[in-house]
């Protein structure tokens, strides 16, 4: 039950409504002190009616922080972006329509001019020598991180997969071994190494191939689908992944082999209106260009809107935001309109108070991150932070304090640290 519209109180202000227009969330303060009431039932967040990442994840957590004592320090996500590029075939590709978006990974440069390094997942036996120059600029400037996503697909069927079979099937000890050996030889050719981020084609990876990927020290997943499992298995969707049991959001070691990690921050609806047929749509340019007759024409502003989603609700939700796509789809936009994409997409996001980092970086900061615990805070004119865990890298906590009514964000800096340390700081 709801408070109407007409609700009026010299204490209370709504800041939260039904899609009926009734208030299900207000705030006030009272004295020196703040509280905020969400009007409506805690099985809200249970996954059968709404659910943790589903759009209101931001609204709660920015509610704590609004009706907390200043200064207040959590152990969140930064607000990183990066972007993610499936099936990759450069100046290789069978299906592109415009070759020169496309060949020497152009749309790359596109991408790093918004300081976006994105992750390519390559079809090795695609790549041609023409875009080899490129492709090594590209990973020695740090413009974009390369991984082994299949060897080919010609069908869009993982026609030719390196870790496991399309149907389910693992390959046998000799085969497996040879697709490894295979992809080594391909990356020593490309004169780069993989990413140690895993971009895997339909994410079917099977777990014969762990023991390869832990040799080539490839420790982190972008995995949309169980390991082990085909995609078209509807069992392959359902995996107990931290912090939420979801495999979309998802920073967590994998139940199968704790060596491994997963990290995939990617809203699976990211348009209102689509069909329940097409019930899993982490694509930002589906049904945005030509491509397989998805659309008689290319939509510009519905490609904006739907990256611009993609990439805050990952920020909203506290993890990261990523814009992901598939090379076939960038190549029917002309050069320039994928400029226009990208351009309006991130003028309306914006750069201030955003971090721009590649995949591998983000994975090694979420699993650093989440081996470390706060264990007491105290503020006397200073604030005494002492922490336990281990990090290898530097690490950020965000700290809320008050000034002239607004709140403000800042971040304090972990050094790497191992067991316990004690951070002092003038706030």
């Amino acid at each position: 039950m709801y408070y109407s519209v007409k609700f009026e109180s010299k204490f209370w202000k709504p800041f939260l409504y039904s899609e009926n227009g009734d208030i299900c969330g207000i705030y006030g303060r009272f004295g020196k002190g703040k509280i905020v009431l969400f009007l409506c039932s805690a099985g809200l967040w249970q996954d059968e009616i709404l659910g943790h990442t589903e759009g209101l994840d931001d609204v709660f957590f920015r509610s704590l922080i609004w009706a907390s004592k200043k200064p207040f320090v959590t152990k969140t996500m930064p607000p990183f972006i990066t972007a993610r590029i499936d099936d990759v075939s450069g100046s290789g590709s069978k299906v592109a329509r415009y070759k020169e978006t496309v060949g020497k990974f152009r749309y790359v440069d596109v991408l790093n001019r918004y300081k976006v390094i994105p992750n390519l997942g390559l079809f090795i036996d695609d790549i041609k020598d023409e875009d080899l120059i490129s492709l090594r600029e590209k990973y020695f400037e740090k413009q974009a991180e390369f991984s082994p996503h299949a060897f080919s697909d010609p069908t869009n069927n993982n026609e030719y997969p390196i870790y496991m079979k399309h149907n389910g099937e693992e390959f046998s000890d000799s085969e497996i071994k040879e697709n490894f050996l295979k992809v080594d030889r391909k990356f020593e050719l490309f004169g780069i190494k993989p990413s140690i981020t895993l971009n895997a084609h339909f994410g079917e990876v099977g777990i014969k191939s762990l023991p390869y990927l832990k040799e080539r020290n490839q420790e982190f997943l972008m995995n949309i689908i169980k390991i082990g499992k085909a995609y078209s298995d509807p069992k392959a969707h359902i995996w107990d992944l931290k912090p939420y049991g979801k495999i979309n959001f998802s920073l967590s070691e994998i139940p199968e082999d704790n060596y491994f990690f997963n990290v995939l921050s990617l809203p699976l609806k990211i348009e209102e209106n689509l069909s329940d047929e097409k019930k899993v749509d982490f694509d930002f340019l589906y049904k945005c260009t030509p491509f397989g007759e998805e659309s008689k024409n290319t939509d510009i502003d519905r490609a904006v809107k739907r990256g611009i989603f993609q990439i805050k609700r990952g920020l909203e939700n506290k993890f990261f935001g990523c814009l992901m796509t598939h090379e076939q789809r960038i190549s029917f936009l002309k050069l320039e309109e994928w400029e226009e994409i990208i351009k309006k997409i991130f003028n309306s996001i914006g750069i201030k108070n955003k971090i721009f980092k590649s995949y591998d970086y983000i994975s090694l900061y979420s699993r650093n991150l989440k081996a470390v615990s706060i264990e007491e805070i105290e503020f006397r004119g200073n604030l005494q932070i002492i922490l336990k865990g281990k990090t290898k890298i530097p690490l950020y906590l965000y700290i809320f304090y008050d000034r002239n009514e607004e709140v403000i964000e800042n971040f304090l800096e972990i050094p790497p640290f191992e067991n316990y340390t004690n951070l002092n700081f003038k706030i």
